[in-house]
């Protein structure tokens, strides 16, 4: 607050944190990383700040940011080269559990991000993201395992609200390859070696199909390391408490790559991925479905299911059109 001198005067504050590194604000919601208490999220109401919830997980933060629309989603990273994201449920119905922010996704990057910011590295179209539209949302760009001075990327699948039936991957005229309103779960990041890197949210759709592609390329072994590491090893979660696989995340890096495959390749892996796509039970029962949004409901509408057997029938072209949609998206 401000008083005739020239000074600024407490209004309110909250304790509980051992030292409090980063404030991200948006609104009248405030994001705090600790040192050590991972991360917060307070609102100002009423000339006081209250306590909405808090991860109760330990981890050393680097860096954080408030990611959507929506208000209920927060990236972070730690000393340890991680990703993650956390989402408060405010629809809960105990209080304990609306004061608990819970994990939703987990990566590896393998550098220290130690800066977050919300934006694009491209300019926003007001309604599509598709090769017609020149722009908009996709991957998230990552270090790549390979080398800490370059960029590689990876699809961060990120809540948000739905975006319309229409905008489905799996249909010819989709408007968005990443299934959501364009620019409005886009975040920026850098690393101490000097990358810049994006992360972009995916509709629970588009994360199916960037998601089989990726198992499908690390089945078919089309793409060798260039680490000796399997891509699995590398961009699973690691702290000193524990390591386990990534979640509810698409390593775009390694997808984007398709795009050096030869026409026999590609046909192998169209395969594989529509064999992914059909044997992928209803509930996607290896993803938090909650972490994103509905499904689009006309479901007949998807022009690339045979009407016969309503399975998954696409072409190696048209899964080179999403990837180079996606790709040129950064």
């Amino acid at each position: 607050t401000y008083s005739s001198r020239p000074e600024l005067l407490v209004e309110c504050s909250h304790s509980g944190h051992i030292l409090s590194l980063y404030l991200k604000v948006k609104g009248d919601l405030l994001l705090i990383g600790d040192l050590v208490r991972s991360m917060t999220v307070l609102q100002y109401h009423g000339g006081r700040l209250l306590e909405l919830a808090r991860d109760y997980n330990s981890n050393y933060m680097r860096a954080v940011e408030i990611m959507g629309t929506t208000e209920d989603h927060f990236f972070g990273s730690d000393d340890h080269g991680n990703l993650f994201s956390l989402r408060r449920n405010e629809a809960a119905t105990s209080e304990d559990a609306r004061s608990k922010l819970d994990p939703e996704s987990e990566f590896h990057t393998g550098e220290f991000v130690n800066v977050m910011r919300r934006g694009s590295l491209v300019s926003q179209p007001a309604e599509s993201d598709t090769a017609a539209a020149g722009g908009g949302r996709g991957l998230q760009k990552l270090p790549d395992a390979s080398s800490s001075s370059t960029s590689g990327g990876e699809a961060a699948a990120t809540p948000s609200s739905g975006f319309g039936d229409s905008d489905s991957i799996f249909k010819a005229d989709y408007s968005t390859v990443t299934g959501l309103p364009p620019g409005s779960h886009s975040l920026l990041f850098g690393t101490v070696s000097g990358s810049i890197g994006c992360i972009l949210g995916l509709s629970l759709d588009s994360y199916r199909f960037f998601r089989a592609i990726e198992k499908a390329l690390q089945s078919l072994n089309l793409l060798p390391s260039r680490t000796g590491l399997s891509q699995q090893d590398w961009r699973s979660f690691r702290n000193e408490l524990r390591c386990s696989p990534q979640r509810n995340a698409v390593d775009g890096d390694l997808v984007e790559r398709v795009l050096d495959l030869d026409l026999a390749s590609l046909s192998l892996l169209a395969r594989e991925v529509n064999d992914e796509l059909n044997n992928l039970p209803p509930s996607c029962s290896n993803v938090d479905s909650n972490a994103f949004p509905a499904a689009p409901s006309s479901t007949p509408g998807l022009i690339f299911k045979n009407i016969g057997t309503n399975k998954y029938q696409l072409s190696a072209e048209e899964i080179v059109r999403r990837i180079e949609d996606i790709a040129r998206l950064h």
